[in-house]
């Protein structure tokens, strides 16, 4: 949407970013390049290769010239350079740059109104998006945010697993692989034939998930800067209740910049299960709420996240007896579940 809104004038995408708190890395890129994008100054896309790539084709399709800077892991990453893409069509755009699709929805965004079957996930994201955009601007209206399904989708799954859930996770998009790879959901070799992309994003996935997976498994330090190996491999641990350090913790920041409050509480989702064995039916559990209570079983401050908790809705509870363990009962629901993870998980633009 953001794209849109800068290529055919609009400031909503200004006003939407610049009223939002914790932007990851990538959109406050594009929070930057909103703002000046009308002018001559070189564009600073971070570590962004959807935003380099999208803006790239833009600035060779309108011929304007546009110089961009690029950080981090982006300068290191092939990506094409040829301005002669601009009349390819989507199929052969597609094969660019180990296979992403990022190139064909940037065609797509300007303009490209070829059809084709089965388009990669991320395309007939793309697709949609521009559909939605259209649709709103038809009507007068601006375009809807929407959280992030990728992140939401992994962190329930997450949440499940912490409450000795049954729970399947179909990974469904090479940015689902990091995670369903530290989850022992796919192997390796299955990442390589399905999604052949992920050897140039961030990093080589398939072989830096391997070297995490094995620094971990040896209590060494995770040495890895990309934001998905990062995250999946601490969510993993955090399952198994063990400790993992990393050299680059602020790497999340590129794509999640609250994750690590997102994982803060974790000790609660341990404590409910440890203390709490009727859950499945809350009125039978509150019952037992003086148990709770007893000295040998009281949750600290430290316990339940007092600094930093991410739910906001800590405050919508009674906070006389036992707020901690009505708390475990509300979340060890689908419903709490679903909402601590809406609370963490980044809301943005399709596009």
């Amino acid at each position: 949407m953001g794209v849109l809104d800068m290529l055919k004038g609009y400031k909503d995408i200004n006003i939407f970013l610049s009223n939002q708190k914790n932007l990851g890395n990538d959109l406050l890129a594009l929070r930057r390049i909103s703002e000046i994008w009308n002018s001559q100054k070189p564009l600073d896309v971070g570590e962004s290769g959807t935003l380099y790539r999208y803006l790239k084709f833009a600035s060779w399709k309108l011929k304007l010239d546009k110089k961009f800077i690029k950080r981090g892991t982006l300068l290191h990453r092939k990506i094409c350079n040829n301005s002669k893409i601009i009349y390819w069509k989507l199929k052969k755009l597609l094969t660019l740059d180990g296979g992403t699709s990022q190139w064909a929805s940037a065609s797509v965004l300007l303009g490209n109104t070829e059809k084709i079957k089965n388009p990669p996930y991320f395309l007939q994201i793309t697709l949609e998006a521009l559909k939605h955009w259209e649709e709103k601007r038809k009507k007068g209206k601006k375009w809807e945010a929407k959280y992030d399904d990728i992140l939401l989708k992994q962190a329930i799954y997450f949440i499940n697993i912490l409450r000795s859930k049954n729970s399947a996770f179909t990974p469904t998009n090479p940015d689902d692989y990091c995670f369903a790879r530290a989850f022992r959901i796919v192997s390796r070799k299955y990442g390589e034939k399905r999604w052949p992309m992920i050897k140039h994003h961030e990093s080589n996935r398939l072989e830096e998930m391997e070297l995490a997976l094995l620094q971990a498994e040896k209590n060494k330090v995770i040495s890895s800067k990309d934001h998905r190996v990062v995250q999946a491999i601490a969510m993993l641990y955090k399952t198994e209740g063990k400790k993992v350090k990393f050299k680059y913790p602020k790497s999340v920041n590129k794509s999640w910049p609250q994750f690590w409050n997102f994982l803060r509480p974790i000790s609660s989702f341990t404590l409910l299960n440890r203390h709490t064995q009727r859950l499945e039916n809350p009125r039978a559990s509150c019952r037992s709420r003086d148990n709770c209570l007893q000295s040998n079983c009281r949750p600290s401050k430290k316990d339940i996240g007092h600094k930093g908790r991410p739910p906001d809705f800590y405050q919508s509870f009674p906070r006389k007896k036992c707020t901690v363990h009505c708390l475990h009962i509300f979340f060890s629901t689908p419903l709490g579940s679903l909402l601590y993870a809406l609370s963490n998980t980044p809301k943005r633009p399709h596009s």
